[in-house]
């Protein structure tokens, strides 16, 4: 290996590489698939409609269709004729979507990966306050506006937070911080189904998100990651003050 190299002349193509060679029907099911087996989308939850979910994940129908069909075939999403696409089971053990190491701790507590999101988004925020284009800014307002009719349905909501974040992740231009990032976030906490029951948490997530767009918007890098960073104590805060005997374990 070339002394001079950096890191960044070895990792990011090699994971550019690897982006690029998946087909975005299993970006799709990839997407779908982080989601429940960190238990955001459980067994019995139906997907938004076809057209809406298209759009929430800016890929074309028959794409969606393939990644959906991805998902069917193995036995995670049942696709019913005249219905709504409906979780059935988790992905298998080998598609869960963060690496061994923590599959085999014993529990990752709330704070450890709470701590750890705290570290890196507010970082990643602010470096996409630097790099940002008018057409991820734009992809975010939409998410947003559509947000704020999520109040009462958490599905929704998840799909559309996990776009928010990655998109956000993205436009940092570093894709290291990217991947570990995307893996506190896919983990999730254990509770964050029940932070959306039993507190305002969706509609508080949504003023936070108006927050970060805003100061993304004004390419301010402090700003950004100060937005980010209340976002995560915020969440951190509800979490704190959910009583046990709400807790519905993941």
């Amino acid at each position: 290996m070339n002394a001079t190299a950096s890191l960044d002349d070895i990792v990011i193509p090699a994971l550019r590489r690897g982006i690029r060679r998946a087909p975005i029907r299993e970006q799709i099911a990839r997407s779908l698939s982080d989601l429940i087996a960190a238990g955001l989308l459980k067994a019995g939850d139906e997907l938004p409609p076809e057209r809406e979910l298209a759009t929430m994940l800016e890929v074309s129908r028959e794409s969606l269709r393939g990644g959906l069909q991805l998902l069917a075939d193995r036995g995670v999403l049942d696709i019913g004729q005249g219905t709504r696409t409906r979780v059935c089971a988790a992905p298998a053990a080998d598609e869960a979507p963060w690496p061994d190491e923590l599959q085999d701790m014993a529990e990752l507590t709330d704070e450890a990966v709470l701590g750890a999101r705290l570290v890196l988004e507010p970082a990643l925020a602010r470096l996409a306050a630097e790099h940002i284009d008018d057409t991820t800014l734009d992809r975010l307002k939409k998410l947003v506006e559509a947000q704020h009719g999520f109040d009462n349905d958490p599905v929704r909501f998840q799909i559309s937070d996990r776009e928010f974040h990655l998109a956000i992740f993205r436009a940092s231009g570093n894709p290291v911080l990217v991947n570990f990032a995307a893996q506190a976030y896919a983990h999730a906490y254990a509770h964050r189904r029940d932070l959306m029951k039993h507190h305002d948490g969706i509609a508080l997530a949504v003023v936070a998100h108006e927050s970060i767009v805003e100061a993304l918007e004004a390419r301010s890098p402090n700003a950004a990651e100060l937005a980010m960073r209340a976002h995560m104590r915020t969440i951190e805060k509800l979490l704190h003050g959910l009583p046990s005997s709400q807790r519905t374990k993941a």
